[in-house]
């Protein structure tokens, strides 16, 4: 028998924190959250965030999901709640097909707003984690399987070219004005990626955490993806640096960069402690209310379409 308390740890702020949320985030956007169900577990279920993220004041959240679209979940919730408006999209996972076009086409004509390219089964993931996970995973029901060496994905092919089927997944994405996210693929994939989706006419790309182990750039590396046409999509990914990311969101340029939490993991607790001191943290490292406005609701309805 499943037990669904499996999936979440039912992690809760109480209601000062609820109180004290409201000041840094009534209004925001987070277009980085990983909810229950899922098959690792996570701190808070849909529908439990939902109710806490509508006292604290969210305009929109984006559900994301390692393994499988949340297309399906968020167009249920969109009928349950008018705010904070829920949106969908699809990882390119090895449960999902990784480079499937055909994938993206069912995500994209179900709603999807975002298509990630590969994160944990990413090739450039695998090299620095040695598998398909991260540290903080707990399984919520282990299943048996025979071992099998994972390669990993790429979007490039043995020539360092973008492979056929990511042209095609980009001319859908453009046709769909869908936000686009590098995953966690790596620095020489992003650079062929950000020129083609130019060419293609994708409007909407990010650079998923820029500061995440897997996926740390240079300041100048950010600089260039910018330059190149990409949204720096800074996170609360593990053990962040507030100096540093203070320090890549200045150079680059607010207009340039959002904020999202990137919580939901258990370890991290309840998604909305963790974006609010990741805004105080910034703004202890010289960043405005007006340059956090920026980032926070500003570029993210932009991406959206949210007036």
């Amino acid at each position: 028998m499943i037990q669904d308390s499996a999936y979440y740890a039912s992690i809760l702020p109480s209601h000062d924190e609820v109180e004290e949320c409201k000041k840094v985030l009534d209004g925001f956007i987070d277009l980085h959250l990983h909810l229950a169900p899922d098959v690792v577990q996570r701190a808070n279920n849909d529908i439990q965030f939902i109710e806490t993220a509508r006292r604290i004041g969210y305009k929109a959240i984006m559900l994301k999901d390692h393994f499988t679209s949340t297309t399906g979940r968020a167009f249920l919730l969109r009928q349950l709640y008018e705010s904070p408006v829920v949106f969908g999209g699809l990882v390119l996972s090895a449960s999902t097909g990784g480079l499937n076009a055909d994938a993206v086409e069912v995500a994209l004509e179900q709603g999807a707003r975002e298509i990630w390219l590969p994160t944990l089964y990413a090739l450039n993931h695998i090299k620095h984690f040695g598998g398909p996970t991260l540290p903080s995973f707990v399984p919520v029901h282990p299943v048996r399987r025979p071992e099998k060496q994972i390669q990993g994905l790429s979007i490039v092919d043995e020539d360092d070219q973008l492979k056929l089927e990511v042209h095609e997944i980009l001319g859908m994405v453009a046709d769909s004005d869908a936000i686009l996210s590098t995953g966690h693929i790596s620095r020489e994939e992003i650079c062929a990626l950000l020129e083609a989706a130019k060419r293609a006419g994708v409007r909407k790309v990010l650079v998923a955490h820029p500061e995440f182990v897997a996926t740390s750039w240079s300041t100048e590396d950010q600089l260039k993806f910018a330059e190149m046409g990409a949204i720096l999509e800074h996170c609360a990914s593990g053990d962040y640096e507030p100096k540093l990311v203070a320090l890549n969101i200045k150079k680059v340029g607010v207009d340039r960069c959002i904020l999202s939490s990137d919580a939901g993991q258990v370890r991290k607790g309840h998604p909305s402690l963790v974006m609010k001191q990741f805004i105080r943290d910034l703004e202890d490292q010289g960043l405005t209310e007006s340059e956090i406005w920026t980032m926070t609701r500003d570029n993210p309805a932009k991406l959206l379409d949210l007036k």
